[in-house]
């Protein structure tokens, strides 16, 4: 049997920051936890955007606070040009 040609998709990792404006409440399983950070570019134009994956348990009880500068990674952007699949990576004391 021949050998079958395979694909292989290279997915580009960006990062970035952005500001904690607010928090989205955890569903199924995680109500009282924080679910995602609701978050806002720091580039005009200013657009929100929610951070869920890469959030640890004690990070769901205790998030970062409001006006935090947060990193994040993530997969691209979308045609709205806000961040696809973003993932938490920490909080900026940098800046």
């Amino acid at each position: 049997m021949p050998d079958l040609p395979q694909e292989i998709r290279i997915i580009p990792i960006l990062d970035g920051d952005a500001r904690v404006v607010g928090y989205e409440e955890g569903k199924k399983g995680a109500e009282g936890l924080v679910g995602s950070l609701v978050c806002e570019t720091r580039t005009e134009p200013k657009q929100r955007f929610k951070i869920g994956s890469g959030l640890t348990e004690s990070l769901r009880r205790d998030p970062p606070p409001i006006g935090t500068i947060v990193s994040f990674e993530y997969g691209g952007l979308s045609s709205q040009g806000l961040p696809r699949f973003p993932r938490y990576r920490g909080i900026r004391t940098d800046l």
